[in-house]
């Protein structure tokens, strides 16, 4: 009961005083609208959302997990403890050295030791009562805040950082899906050394699947002015024509399929005489596919 009538009377002496309590005792603003805080939210706010856009857009865990890029290396591994690292640094380690030199100023005790408002030790142009004992969080003219002004900087430096962070992710999830592509094309046109009607069955529908994955991999690609760049260095152009190509051969492909499927047999004469029809133009097709290599490869030849 003592302990809550004193404490009342402390109000009301604060009140009469014109006194008002610091929010956080040991700052001159809320921590949200803190200087150090909003570097934090800037440094991070946008690699956790661009790593969830990664994520959405690649439609799988590992291509994304393929495409996000850490400090170090690529993964989400990495890229967390990059995220969680730059919050770190960016926010919370300079707010808890703000607060222990604060906590240090609180310590010193004014040059009358009766209770009473006296110059704050961290705010300039600002008093704090002390009770006799320690300082309390009682203020006189207490810091002004600006909360709007803070909020629009930060505002703005969000959303600069999440259009650089978005720019370079959609051109890496891009790079990522053109090569992952071109290697399971690459990979198909290397089966294709025997022709046979077991093997133009199994690998039809995986032609079909790559050629679309690639074209689709291609045209979403960003472009410059309307022209293609280049992927890691290997010219776009060249890719395009590699889609286009490899396409062609992929509809060969799934037309033996659908005839040797139309047959009563994979080893009959018909599935056989379907093949050996489309063996020249399939091998045609094979030749015309563009070699795709790096620019430093061709000037290397």
């Amino acid at each position: 009961m003592k302990a809550k009538t004193k404490a009342k009377l402390e109000r009301n002496r604060a009140k009469a005083s014109g006194a008002v309590q610091d929010p956080l005792r040991l700052y001159d603003r809320p921590i949200w609208f803190d200087v150090w805080f909003i570097v934090g939210l800037m440094l991070t706010v946008p690699d956790v959302l661009v790593g969830v856009f990664v994520l959405l857009k690649s439609g799988s865990f590992e291509l994304a997990n393929a495409s996000i890029s850490g400090i170090f290396s690529t993964g989400y591994a990495p890229f967390l403890t990059e995220t969680i690292a730059k919050f770190a640094l960016g926010s919370v380690l300079p707010v808890f050295i703000r607060r222990s030199l604060r906590r240090g100023k609180l310590k010193v005790p004014p040059m009358r030791l009766e209770p009473g408002f006296y110059e704050d030790p961290i705010r300039k142009n600002s008093q704090r009562y002390w009770d006799g004992s320690a300082w309390t969080a009682e203020l006189r003219a207490p810091y002004k805040r600006e909360p709007g002004r803070m909020l629009v900087l930060c505002g703005a430096g969000l959303l600069i950082s999440l259009l650089i962070g978005l720019g370079f992710a959609v051109k890496t999830l891009n790079s990522v899906k053109v090569q992952q592509s071109f290697a399971a094309s690459s990979s198909l046109v290397a089966q294709l050394g025997s022709l046979s009607p077991d093997a133009l069955l199994v690998q039809g529908p995986s032609f079909a699947d790559a050629s679309a994955t690639l074209s689709k991999a291609v045209e979403g690609y960003p472009r410059k002015d309307g022209e293609a760049t280049e992927v890691d260095g290997i010219d776009l152009v060249t890719y395009e024509s590699y889609a286009t190509a490899f396409a062609g051969l992929a509809d060969q492909v799934a037309a033996v399929a659908a005839q040797i499927q139309a047959c009563p047999a994979s080893d009959s004469p018909c599935a056989s005489a379907a093949v050996e029809s489309a063996r020249a133009g399939i091998e045609a097709a094979v030749q015309q596919l563009p070699v795709v290599q790096s620019r430093e490869a061709a000037v290397a030849q």
